[in-house]
């Protein structure tokens, strides 16, 4: 709606100017509107591709990662925007955070060649899939290694960061997609440490 609103920017304008219920809207608040609309843009993405007939329930975890990986990095020194940032991730932890204790969300994920453990925030969820998974197998022989070492958040998760920031438009906007690649990429070097450690899937795989 907001895109409309502001397509329709100058016809709504001199609607407005000919003495109309319509209020007219200043240049600050058209400003704001196209600030709003750059800020949802990433959760019309999210939406459509969660929507898709061909969604898998392993994209689900990572997508909402990316997400609010760009809400994290969205600088606004409009107190209004800022509040709309601060209510949006508070809303996105109430009803996402559980996602990743949920063992089928995170198993999904975790067993996708795409994903893995690229996009879990707590270190030691990869080894509770695992677990879970070898006692869906039904092997006991094989034990886990130790838990491994903590990396780095790969989420800013302080509602108050970056949102004090002295420039007056929000930062130049980044897709979900190309944030959602950016963090893969980042993984690469980080899963390279780990190739040492014995993966007991694998030595699973191999035994049977």
């Amino acid at each position: 709606m907001l895109e409309r609103i502001l397509k329709n920017k100058d016809s709504l304008c001199l609607y407005a100017s000919t003495g109309n219920k319509i209020s007219q809207l200043t240049s600050e608040e058209w400003i704001l509107v196209e600030k709003l609309i750059t800020l949802l843009q990433p959760f019309e993405e999210i939406t459509r591709e969660l929507s898709a007939a061909n969604v898998s329930i392993s994209s689900v975890i990572p997508l909402l990662t990316s997400l609010e990986k760009v809400i994290d990095e969205y600088n606004a020194s409009d107190e209004c925007i800022r509040n709309t940032i601060l209510v949006l991730k508070q809303e996105m932890r109430h009803r996402f955070s559980h996602l990743e204790k949920d063992i089928l969300f995170a198993t999904a994920t975790f067993i996708d060649p795409r994903y893995k453990t690229k996009f879990f925030k707590n270190p030691s969820t990869k080894d509770q899939v695992m677990k879970n998974i070898l006692d869906l197998l039904g092997d006991e022989d094989l034990s886990l290694p130790s838990c491994s070492k903590p990396k780095r958040p790969k989420i800013r998760n302080q509602d108050n960061e970056n949102l004090s920031s002295s420039t007056s438009l929000l930062e130049k906007s980044v897709t979900l997609k190309e944030t959602m690649k950016m963090m893969m990429d980042s993984s690469e070097s980080e899963e390279e440490l780990d190739n040492d450690i014995p993966n007991p899937l694998e030595v699973l795989i191999k035994k049977y």
